[in-house]
């Protein structure tokens, strides 16, 4: 079973292909399914006949794997926290919180820099940034809020109001209206 990668730009440490092997899944099956690196434990102990510990985050994709027309998720939480790399004004820390959907949308809250929003589906290469983009307005806050609504449920060690307060978003704290 080959759980194959979107193809986009700057995605190539975080949408890697997995190969599959095991008794319950058959050779030659391939998905383009949103699976996230959380998942794998979860598979792992499912097709062990084990049970998932209520502490992981993670959804086993055992059947996807078996029925790859599954649907798995709808977004997958990406993060980074990388220290030095050249990116920023010296060799500091450098948080980035991603948000990919099984629609084709990305959403990176670079806590340093500026955000970027894709679309995939028109923009495989993401040479087209639709963060301040009004036509795309309504799918970005969307996607906003459920960034902010992952990182509070995986307690993220860095969720804070700074992911936030954007300078694009008309509501300082999306998850407290009002």
């Amino acid at each position: 079973m080959l759980l194959a990668p979107r193809r986009s730009q700057n995605d190539e440490v975080t949408n890697v292909p997995l190969i599959l092997r095991g008794p319950s899944l058959e050779a030659g099956l391939a998905t383009d399914a949103l699976v996230s690196h959380i998942d794998l434990l979860p598979t792992f102990l499912d097709a062990a006949g084990g049970l998932t510990p209520a502490e992981c985050h993670g959804e086993s994709f055992l059947d996807v794997a078996q029925e790859p027309s599954r649907h798995h998720r709808d977004v997958a939480l990406v993060e980074h926290n990388g220290y030095g790399q050249g990116r920023t004004d010296g060799d500091g820390f450098y948080p980035i919180r991603c948000l990919v959907t099984d629609d084709g949308y990305k959403l990176c809250l670079n806590l340093l820099e500026s955000d970027e929003l894709y679309d995939h589906n028109a923009d495989p290469d993401e040479l087209d940034n639709y963060i301040a983009d009004e036509e795309h307005a309504d799918r970005r806050d969307e996607l906003h809020d459920r960034l902010l609504a992952e990182m509070s449920a995986t307690d993220d060690p860095f969720h804070g109001q700074a992911w936030a307060d954007r300078d694009w978003r008309d509501v300082a704290d999306p998850t407290h209206p009002g």
